[in-house]
């Protein structure tokens, strides 16, 4: 049990998830703090979440640690849209079914073009204490990160711990990018119009 705020605070992301943190900063995000937010008070949009259904069981298994006095980490929420859950679906859900009224959470001002990336970026976990996203749940995100917007493909591997080259390849095949041996050959041929010999193409 946690007897005081510091040591929640030491459940932040800033301690519990370096590299989400790193990833707020990098976007543009500020750290607002914790609070206790009524659960009611909460906005849940199952579109910005990568995963496709909310594991129950989890969810059963949550409230039982926390009717037995387990202390979880703070919800993460968005200052705007206010109170929007970002990451802690389980976590919420857990609450509500265990008689909760309110959560700690820690609130943060995320640039609106981000909130999705974060969402994702926090259930893409670097140790085995939660589920990995499925390959279609990855794939999925890239796609509609790409779709919505997000034009830094270094960014979406980073968000989602994979490679760049794998992001060019998902986007490649959903028809949103041309891959590279395509770009070069397209650019070959162009060269070639405009009289430029083999070799000078190669060069």
């Amino acid at each position: 049990m946690l007897n005081s705020r510091t040591e929640v605070e030491k459940l932040t992301i800033k301690h519990r998830r370096p590299d989400l943190y790193r990833l707020l900063l990098k976007v543009g995000a500020k750290f607002i703090g914790l609070k206790d937010v009524r659960l009611s008070d909460v906005k849940v949009d199952q579109g910005i979440y990568p995963r496709e259904s909310t594991d129950w069981d989890r969810v059963e298994i949550y409230a039982e640690a926390m009717e037995n006095g387990d202390v979880f980490p703070p919800i993460l929420v968005a200052s705007d849209p206010e109170n929007l859950l970002v990451d802690g679906n389980h976590r919420y859900n857990a609450a509500r079914k265990f008689g909760a009224e309110f959560a700690w959470a820690e609130e943060w001002d995320i640039p609106r073009p981000y909130i999705k990336i974060i969402a994702q970026a926090a259930n893409t976990e670097v140790s085995n204490i939660d589920t990995p996203l499925s390959g279609k749940e990855k794939k999925k995100a890239i796609i509609e990160d790409w779709q919505e917007g997000i034009r830094d493909i270094g960014l979406i591997a980073q968000a989602l711990k994979t490679t760049v080259s794998y992001v060019r390849k998902v986007l490649s095949r959903a028809g949103l990018i041309k891959d590279r041996k395509e770009q070069m050959k397209e650019r070959a041929k162009e060269l070639k119009e405009q009289g430029l010999s083999s070799r000078q193409i190669a060069e």
